[in-house]
């Protein structure tokens, strides 16, 4: 057993060469390993190999002169008022259309899919445009006439009971700015949003404060916020 011991290591020891091989730490960077046999001193045989762990040179910083897009110019839809000018709901993905579809089923503006822009993509239905309809929770939006909105044409918005003479979707409704429905719109408008690196930048800067135990002073009641 002892001779075949020596046997292997000295076979390891004619090679002279370090094996090399690599491996994942922590953190997932790859290192070099090195594994080196060296002899005992007066001995025939060889101690435990020894392994040197050998990390590649850090990425370079980043540079201050890099370009950083914080923001960028989107097309939205924006429902507000034509009166007082404000911006009263949200119009968003799942809001819903007269046609009885989300915007979501629509080509959106400003994006790169094909058909007229605010049409809807379902197959087989004839709304040209997106005509928002406002909802809340089980609360939808009807006309004057006392009918849904999905009971009115998607292109001319008249009524299509036939019991009803409705030539178009007119809504008694106030809004919470005090001005009727009828005085307001949709519009396509170009907003200004945060991108991911612009929304991290945010984050950095509201925890900025957070945990400045040198400006805490012993014997004070100081809160931090």
């Amino acid at each position: 057993m002892e001779n075949t011991t020596i046997a292997n290591s000295l076979r390891l020891l004619k090679k002279n060469k370090p094996k090399t091989s690599e491996v994942l730490d922590g953190s997932c960077r790859k290192l070099e390993v090195n594994v080196i046999v060296e002899p005992l001193e007066n001995s025939g045989t060889c101690v435990s190999p020894a392994i040197q762990f050998r990390a590649p040179p850090p990425p370079p910083p980043d540079s201050s002169d890099a370009p950083r897009i914080l923001t960028k110019s989107v097309s939205m839809l924006r429902w507000g008022c034509d009166t007082c000018g404000k911006e009263c709901v949200p119009v968003r993905d799942e809001s819903r259309c007269m046609c009885g579809h989300r915007l979501k089923e629509h080509v959106k503006p400003g994006s790169e899919e094909s058909g007229p822009k605010l049409s809807c993509k379902n197959r087989g239905c004839r709304c040209k445009k997106f005509f928002y309809i406002i909802a809340e929770g089980s609360w939808i939006l009807r006309c004057q006439c006392k009918h849904k909105h999905v009971e009115h044409d998607p292109v001319t918005y008249a009524c299509a009971k036939s019991s009803c003479d409705c030539g178009n979707f007119l809504s008694p409704w106030v809004c919470n700015c005090d001005h009727p429905w009828k005085a307001h719109s949709q519009q396509v408008v170009e907003k200004e949003v945060k991108t991911l690196m612009g929304m991290m930048q945010g984050a950095e800067s509201d925890f900025s404060d957070v945990n400045q135990w040198d400006v805490i002073k012993r014997g004070e009641k100081d809160v931090l916020v």
